[in-house]
């Protein structure tokens, strides 16, 4: 066999694997989107099953098996990936900014801005308990913590503990999500005022807060063509 015939050869073999490749990626796509499908229209009353999500995607119990062990494995890969994704809008955003406080209210205006453009997400995300994504080995937890730290040093924050922030910060970022994920007060307004009482309630004085959260605003807001789920939102006084 010539040295041709056996790299045509091997370019098939390649072809075949690259092919096979993408297949499984879509279709673990098309179970994760699923996922995230049930989670937000399916039955609230009820805890998910995996029979939702095979209905839901179109395939059989078997065909989920080949890529997940159980509903809480897809669920795991779905966050986790969300998560990733955010993070790394994030840090694109403002890892490179100086100001801790903007890069703070941008941590808040972020999740509740993409939970008001997009219902799905905010449905997944306020649903799933996100605890394991603020674990001491997540890069969120990280980001999280410098931020919060680097701010409090800055004197922009007044808080005795770090974990107590957190909590506090991730419980009123959940409950925002949770209402947008039910059609309830998607407009800018609320996302803007939301953020801002969390920096207040951190300790950032009122005008140093309405002025972190437009700057983190017009940043994100700069980066829509990266983000396919970004639209205008209304602006509604209150």
């Amino acid at each position: 066999m010539t040295q041709a015939s056996n790299q045509k050869n091997r370019d098939k073999e390649d072809h075949r694997i690259r092919v096979a490749r993408q297949k499984r990626e879509r279709m673990r796509s098309r179970l994760l989107d699923a996922t995230l499908e049930v989670y937000h229209t399916g039955d609230h009353s009820r805890a998910a099953v995996i029979d939702d999500v095979v209905r839901q995607a179109g395939v059989s119990r078997g065909t989920f098996y080949k890529y997940f062990e159980s509903l809480e494995d897809a669920v795991e890969a779905l966050g986790a990936t969300l998560a990733d994704e955010s993070l790394c809008h994030y840090k694109q955003m403002f890892s490179n900014l100086g100001d801790p406080g903007v890069r703070s209210a941008g941590g808040a205006v972020l999740p509740l801005a993409r939970a008001a453009m997009e219902p799905r997400w905010a449905s997944f995300t306020s649903r799933v308990d996100l605890i394991h994504y603020l674990s001491p080995e997540d890069p969120l937890h990280t980001v999280v913590f410098t931020t919060l730290q680097e701010a409090r040093q800055a004197g922009l924050f007044d808080f005795d503990s770090l974990y107590a922030a957190t909590d506090m910060l991730t419980g009123a970022l959940l409950a925002g999500m949770r209402r947008l994920s039910h059609g309830e007060q998607r407009t800018r307004t609320y996302v803007t005022a939301l953020a801002g009482h969390c920096m207040i309630g951190l300790g950032m004085p009122r005008g140093k807060a309405t002025n972190a959260v437009e700057d983190a605003w017009r940043r994100i807001e700069a980066h829509a063509a990266d983000m396919p789920w970004w639209h205008s939102l209304e602006e509604k006084d209150e």
